[in-house]
C-alpha cells in the first residue's frame, strides 16, 4: 500500500452528505486533504472520478464494499477473537491506502467496515456527525441499536475491548465532534463543537454551485422557486424495518403527496441517498428528485424555495438553513403503515 506521508487529513464517507461536509471543511480551513468514498453511495464510483477530475481536492478513492472477501464465522469465539485479523486482511486487499500515513483521520459512520477496520488496526479518529443533529436522536434511527448497553455481556466485551463499539465508543475514537452539545444521546470525554451552520455560511453560493454539478453529473439546477411547492423527504424505513415492505413504504408517501396535492400544491419528493423503492410513476408527485444530491446542496445554492418540508423525522429536515414550515410527523406516524391494512 503506498503511503500518503505528504497528506494531511482523510475523510471517510458513506453518505453524499459527508461528502458534502468534508468538501465545506477542506475548502474553509484549506485542508490538505483525501477522500474515501464508501460504496454505501450509490452513486459513489462515478463521483469519485468527477472529484479526482475537479480542483476541491487532492486525491479521492473509491472503495467497494463488495470486493471485500470477509470468511463467514460460526462460533461465538472465532467471531469475538480471530474476526478482527481476518477482516484487516481483507480490507487492506482492496484498500490502496495506508491510514497511518495522514495527520488526522476523520469518519461519520464508525459503524461501517472502514470504522471496523481502523479500530482493527489500532488507528485513532475523529468522529463527524452523521448529519445535522443526528446524535441527539439517534435512538431513533436504524443505529440506536449500538448505543451503549446495560448488559453483562455488553459490560464484558467493554472491559475486554473485545469486539467493535461504534457511536463514538471505541478508545481509538479521540474525539466526536457535533453541531451542538445540547440534548446528546452519546457521551464521550471529548465532544467538540462545531456549527455546521458557520461551516456552510463561510461559503459562496457560486462554489456550492460547482459542487451542486459534482453530484448532478453536471445537470443546470432545477427552478424551484414557486411558492405553493412541497418538498417530502424519504427514508429508508422498510430497510430499516420500521415498515413491513416497500408496499407500505410506497403507500406513506403516496398518500403524504396526494393530501398536498388536493391542497393546491406541487409536490416534490427527495428519496433518502439509502432508500431504494422506486417513486417514478407515483401519483401527484411533480417530481422525483435525484436521492445522490444531498438536499442541503439546493438551499446553499439558494436556487430552492419550498413552502413546507414534510418528513417522518429526517434530520436533513433540522437544516439551519431551511427557510420554510417544517412538518415532521414523528415515527409514532408509521403505526398505521405497519400491517397492509393500515390507511393514511
Amino acid at each position: 500500500m503506498p503511503s500518503r506521508y505528504d497528506v494531511d487529513m482523510l475523510y471517510i464517507c458513506s453518505t453524499p452528505y459527508h461528502v458534502l461536509v468534508a468538501l465545506c471543511r477542506i475548502v474553509v480551513n484549506k485542508e490538505d486533504a483525501d477522500i474515501v468514498i464508501c460504496s454505501d453511495i450509490l452513486d459513489g464510483k462515478g463521483l469519485t472520478e468527477r472529484l479526482n477530475a475537479s480542483d476541491f481536492v487532492k486525491r479521492v478513492f473509491f472503495f467497494d464494499e463488495a470486493d471485500v472477501a470477509l470468511t463467514p464465522l460460526s462460533s461465538m469465539l472465532s467471531k469475538l477473537f480471530l474476526r478482527p485479523s481476518r477482516t484487516r486482511r481483507a480490507v487492506e486487499k482492496v484498500l490502496n491506502i495506508d491510514v497511518f500515513g495522514y495527520r488526522k483521520v476523520c469518519i461519520f459512520h464508525d459503524v461501517i467496515l472502514l470504522g471496523r477496520y481502523l479500530q482493527d488496526v489500532g488507528r485513532d479518529f475523529l468522529l463527524l456527525e452523521d448529519s445535522h443533529d443526528f446524535f441527539k436522536t439517534v435512538s431513533q434511527s436504524y443505529f440506536g441499536k449500538s448505543l451503549p448497553q446495560k448488559t453483562i455481556y455488553y459490560k464484558l466485551r467493554k472491559l475486554l475491548n473485545v469486539g467493535y463499539f461504534p457511536l463514538g465508543q471505541s478508545k481509538y475514537a479521540i474525539g466526536v465532534e457535533v453541531n451542538s452539545r445540547e440534548g446528546l444521546e452519546i457521551e464521550h470525554r471529548c465532544i467538540i463543537e462545531c456549527s455546521k451552520e458557520r461551516l456552510f455560511t463561510s461559503i459562496s453560493a457560486e462554489v456550492f454551485n460547482d459542487m451542486y454539478m459534482l453530484f448532478s453529473y453536471g445537470a443546470s439546477l432545477p427552478c424551484l422557486s414557486q411558492c405553493n411547492n412541497i418538498l417530502i423527504l424519504t427514508q429508508p424505513l422498510w430497510e430499516e424495518g420500521l415498515l413491513p415492505d416497500k408496499e407500505s413504504q410506497l403507500k406513506l408517501y403516496g398518500n403524504m403527496a396526494k393530501n398536498y396535492y388536493e391542497q393546491g400544491h406541487s409536490v416534490f419528493l427527495k428519496p433518502h441517498p439509502r432508500d431504494t423503492v422506486d417513486y417514478i410513476g407515483l401519483s401527484n408527485i411533480e417530481r422525483v428528485m435525484s436521492a445522490h444530491i444531498p438536499i442541503e446542496l439546493l438551499f446553499l445554492t439558494g436556487q430552492a424555495r419550498f413552502k413546507e418540508i414534510a418528513t417522518v423525522f429526517s434530520s436533513a429536515a433540522k437544516f439551519p438553513l431551511i427557510n420554510c414550515n417544517l412538518n415532521v410527523m414523528g415515527i409514532e406516524s408509521l403505526k398505521k403503515f405497519q400491517s397492509k391494512e393500515g390507511d393514511y
